[in-house]
């Protein structure tokens, strides 16, 4: 089996050691020596006694402790100078360092990771370790490799709070970050571009290229969609198209994997063929092509999969090395997870490596028990198209309704109709920039034939996506922290096992088990979520204050609070709110409750309100003229939205009421209070046995005496969108001091990101 399955042996020791080091958080030190004791015993045990078993056990053994190390001194305990061991303190730092990755850009922000390399405070002095830096604004003016040197406060990462499933702190752990600093501009930031001629240079240009052509030569909504499926370049894609995809199961398209690397390298092969290029200068013109293609995919899990993959197998065929695709899938996961052993925590990373698995393993069985009983042509055109989708769906359902807790029962189909589609239009799309480069005018009429095909995807989308598609949802029990290395080890053990078996039924029947291991657990979830459906919470920040969706498991309907909202050039309902309630598949709204908006940000919340078709607007009677003007104004088209109620203390709505403190909501165990300020009446004490959480819509500074007075008071958790604690720096002056540490119940939406609470949980 170790001579058969190199790739896969090594492969599980690799695993096995990043989740041994994730659980038990040991000690960096020990698990280098034990690599390098087992590397030694491997070596001697091989070459001197000739035990060629307990040889591969030892080097076995040293590939495990060596990723446990790997994994332990990266992301848990990474030294003194780490700059993990300086951002608790929260001072004030001129921070130097390297824009580390491609920046997020954000519908209201941006996101940049720094590599620092030096701190001054004032003494200058080196640091190692990356940050994260937040913008408050959606800005392109970093690029990957520039310098940078800002004066800023450096903040912990947040704890886990307010009973969400999401852990933010652990996230970002896994991505390398030990700090936030948040910058409201880059206009203080001096900033160092990157060489004018590299190939992070070189990259970015081409990538600019690309979008340009597209933008040129297709529609406004063809050219968003075609940088989706070329280079996954998903931020112009509007929010209701986003959603269509995602509620068809088609998702994945957008996200550039290996498909997408066989297109390209079968479009370049076309193109090189009339050329009559030699095999060997063919195969380094295919490996550059992949190595700028993979550039220009933002280094995605999957492309980075599919792209060692095919190098691998051109270097195989160069070598004139028989090659088994098991061994290079293994082989291909080694080397990502030995370079970054975090990538094992990566949903894009297990979906792809799950489903290619998958699909090497059960479509050939599939295509040698039908070969020869089915016409060639309708196996090439139906039965294989039709084994992939099954099959892909089977590998992969376990960890969709894991990660994501909703699987569409349209998907089959859906990916057996667009994914060819998408196919067909990434050639195309090829195509466009190949004529578009050789003449503006064929690029442009190229263009016009392209923009039919996407035209043709996006209907089909509306077949198979939207409010109508049904969806299996899922929920599950055990710690995240557990369930991930479980089904993951799951696979592969049982296929490495069953590999190993000398009987090829055996090794079937294994295989087998597995997927019903897995996919059963997705039953036993599904049986679950048969019961009471939890009530969620989720606080995000917005521009001016907060917007809290109320929202029941398993359905596409919600109620939307706004506490505080500020207009902005841009469409904050479309850029903001929509991909908000896009991410936990809310289609429409019951009822939108709005504490306090500015004039700018009615006609936003009237269009959100439409667009939603929210059965009721309820609004503060101070707003009320406000609201009232903008629907009968023919300017602001409200698509038959006329429902705005005004909300008095007199108001009781199903599960909501007014009062002085705010607006309650009541459901199950659970309360919550909105309002947009603090005042007086917050601080009385609330009747006995009702602790519920204060969700606050305004900038809040509070003294140590008030937190005291709210925990005295009887709330549970106080959610705001920006706190800072405030210190006495004299007998009468009250200075901010925004670096100190919040206690455990107070939530800093501007530190924490969005908070989710669970309000009632199923019985």
């Amino acid at each position: 089996m170790v001579r058969k399955y190199t790739g896969l042996y090594c492969l599980m020791f690799v695993a096995a050691g990043i989740v041994l080091a994730d659980l038990t958080a040991i000690p960096s030190w020990p698990c280098l020596l034990a690599a390098f004791i087992s590397l030694v015993a491997g070596f001697y045990l091989h070459a001197v006694t000739g035990r060629a078993a307990a040889a591969a056990v030892a080097l076995g053994t040293a590939l495990m402790a060596f990723s446990a190390f790997h994994y332990t001194h990266r992301y848990l305990h990474a030294g003194p100078r780490h700059i993990s061991s300086i951002v608790a303190a929260g001072s004030m730092y001129s921070i130097y360092g390297r824009v580390a990755d491609w920046p997020e850009v954000k519908s209201d922000r941006t996101e940049v990771k720094i590599a620092v390399d030096s701190l001054a405070a004032p003494d200058l002095y080196d640091v190692e370790g990356n940050i994260l830096l937040k913008v408050s604004d959606t800005t392109t003016a970093l690029q990957r490799g520039d310098r940078v040197a800002f004066r800023a406060r450096l903040y912990p990462l947040p704890s886990p709070k307010g009973g969400g499933g999401f852990d933010y702190r652990r996230y970002l752990t896994l991505k390398g970050i030990s700090g936030i600093v948040y910058l409201s501009t880059l206009l203080d930031v001096r900033i160092d571009r990157r060489p004018t001629y590299s190939f992070l240079t070189f990259i970015d240009r081409l990538r600019e290229e690309v979008t340009g052509s597209l933008s040129k030569n297709l529609s406004p909504t063809a050219a968003a969609m075609a940088k989706g499926f070329l280079i996954g370049e998903t931020r112009d894609i509007p929010p209701e198209i986003y959603r269509m995809f995602r509620d068809s199961g088609t998702l994945h398209v957008l996200a550039v994997s290996g498909s997408n690397v066989a297109l390209v390298i079968m479009f370049v092969m076309l193109v090189m063929w009339p050329f009559g290029i030699r095999p060997g200068r063919r195969r380094l013109i295919l490996i550059a092509v992949i190595a700028v293609f993979a550039g220009m995919s933002y280094g995605e899990p999957s492309v980075i999969r599919a792209s060692v993959m095919a190098v691998l197998v051109i270097l195989a065929r160069y070598v004139q090395r028989r090659h088994d695709l098991n061994n290079i899938i293994a082989l291909t996961a080694v080397i990502i997870l030995l370079a970054d052993p975090a990538q094992f925590y990566d949903v894009g990373f297990q979906l792809s490596f799950v489903t290619a698995w998958g699909l090497i393993f059960i479509v050939p069985r599939i295509a040698d028990s039908l070969g020869s009983k089915v016409d060639y042509r309708w196996w090439r055109w139906f039965y294989l198209p039709l084994a992939v989708a099954v099959t892909a769906q089977v590998c992969s359902a376990p960890l969709i309704a894991f990660y994501f807790g909703r699987i569409p029962l349209t998907t089959v189909l859906a990916n057996l109709v667009i994914v060819p589609l998408v196919s067909l239009a990434v050639m195309g799309i090829l195509a466009v920039l190949v004529a578009h480069l050789v003449l503006p005018v064929l690029g442009a009429f190229a263009g016009s034939l392209v923009n039919q095909l996407l035209m043709l995807v996006l209907g089909a989308l509306r077949v198979f996506g939207g409010d109508h598609v049904p969806v299996i949802q899922f929920e599950y029990g055990w710690p995240a922290y557990l369930a991930v290395p479980v089904v993951l080890m799951s696979y592969l053990v049982i296929v490495a096992g069953s590999l190993s078996m000398r009987s090829l039924s055996a090794r079937r029947f294994a295989i087998v088990l597995i997927l019903l291991m897995a996919n059963g657990a997705a039953a036993v979830g599904l049986w679950r979520s048969a019961g009471s459906p939890r009530e969620l919470l989720t606080v995000h920040q917005v521009p001016g204050g907060i917007a809290a969706i109320v929202h029941r498991e398993g359905t596409e309907t919600a109620d939307l609070v706004f506490a505080g909202l500020r207009g902005k050039p841009y469409p904050i309902d479309a850029r903001i709110i929509a991909p908000k309630l896009m991410q936990q598949g809310i289609s429409r709204l019951n009822s939108i409750f709005v504490l306090g908006a500015d004039f700018d940000a009615v006609d936003d919340i009237v269009r959100l309100a439409g667009s939603y078709a929210a059965a009721g607007l309820y609004v503060t009677e101070s707003l009320g003229p406000s609201f009232y003007d903008h629907i009968l104004s023919d300017s602001i088209p409200s698509s038959g939205i006329t429902l705005v109620r005004p909300i008095r203390e007199d108001t009781t709505l199903e599960g909501y009421w007014m009062d002085q403190k705010g607006l309650w909501l009541a459901t199950g165990t659970g309360h919550v209070v909105f309002t947009t300020r603090l005042h007086a009446a917050h601080f009385a004490p609330l009747p006995e046995g009702i602790q519920p959480t204060l969700v606050i819509g305004e900038k809040w500074l509070p003294t140590p005496d008030d937190q005291r007075r709210l925990v005295e008071a009887g709330y549970m958790v106080a959610v705001c969108t920006s706190i800072e604690q405030r210190h006495p720096a004299a007998a009468a002056a009250i200075q901010p001091d925004p670096g100190s540490a919040l206690p455990d119940n107070l939530i800093s939406l501007d530190r924490a990101g969005p908070c989710q609470i669970e309000l009632s949980a199923p019985k």
